[in-house]
């Protein structure tokens, strides 16, 4: 089904992506909100021992013995970019081809999206840490170590029998829209090295070669090859910040002084960078 949908999305083209996900992503984000809220308000017991939970684990002082901590570190680095992609470079892709006045009003928009993700995440992580009280041993004596069966048992537990059916509904929505949005950055990349046709139809067979054996052959090893190449983006992204952090830097004194001036939606010309060489758009 996922490679059905890729096929469709990759016909579609940007435009279609973009009118899908201004109607889906918000619905999805909204209705997983209140749904984790509502089972983790049925388990309110164990609100306080999933956050107890959250910090002890996070500040364990045993756990600095033998690289506990260092380990900690690692995980979380690598679900946090799996969550909402800060730091790796690849939203600003799809970001830059909004049509806004100041590149600082999209960037502001952008880092919205990071404190979303997060909450959605977070919400996931209460609705099963409030249903165990943050108790460990207990959440290993369900005898479930993926996140996802282990996600289906506590709404399972909580709602009842319809758990499953609505987490299948909310992980197919949230793999076909982050699939969307991948698939635009990777066609429009690859206008960046060539515009033959030949080129993009490699891409979409490409792709959906890849979506169809990652969703039928699913396994730890993905997630391996996935971090490694994340890492790379991040790094190479890091490299790019340092570059160009500056110029970012004047854009973003400019917005707030033409905010100060009262002016209610501010005009970004290119003029207002130290070395404006190079810049394409915002011409006049």
């Amino acid at each position: 089904m996922l490679a059905v949908f890729a096929v469709l999305v990759a016909l579609g083209g940007f435009k279609r992506v973009a009118y899908i996900s201004v109607i889906v992503v918000p619905f999805m984000a909204i209705a997983w909100i209140i749904m984790s809220l509502a089972v983790i308000l049925m388990n309110a017991g164990g609100i306080g021992g999933a956050i107890s939970a959250i910090f002890t684990c996070a500040f364990n002082v045993p756990a600095a013995v033998g690289g506990g901590v260092g380990a900690m570190l690692t995980i979380a680095l690598r679900r946090g970019i799996w969550s909402n992609e800060a730091g790796e470079g690849t939203i600003t892709n799809i970001s830059s081809s909004a049509d806004v006045p100041h590149p600082v009003k999209q960037g502001l928009s952008q880092s919205i999206g990071v404190l979303v993700d997060t909450l959605i995440s977070t919400m996931t992580a209460l609705v099963i840490l409030s249903f165990f009280n943050g108790d460990y041993n207990a959440m290993v004596s369900v005898g479930i170590s993926d996140s996802m069966p282990l996600l289906e048992y506590v709404m399972g537990q909580t709602i009842g029998g319809i758990a499953p059916t609505l987490v299948f509904f909310f992980m197919f929505l949230f793999a076909i829209t982050c699939f969307m949005g991948d698939y635009v950055i990777g066609e429009n990349n690859l206008k960046f090295i060539t515009q033959k046709r030949s080129a993009k139809i490699g891409l979409v067979l490409l792709t959906i070669a890849v979506v169809f054996f990652s969703a039928y052959f699913g396994s730890d090893g993905l997630y391996a090859i996935m971090d490694v190449l994340l890492a790379i983006c991040g790094i190479v992204n890091c490299y790019v910040m340092f570059k160009l952090g500056r110029y970012a830097y004047e854009a973003f004194v400019d917005y707030r002084k033409q905010k100060k001036e009262g002016i209610e939606d501010p005009v970004f010309h290119k003029s207002a960078l130290s070395d404006p060489s190079g810049v394409t758009e915002w011409d006049d």
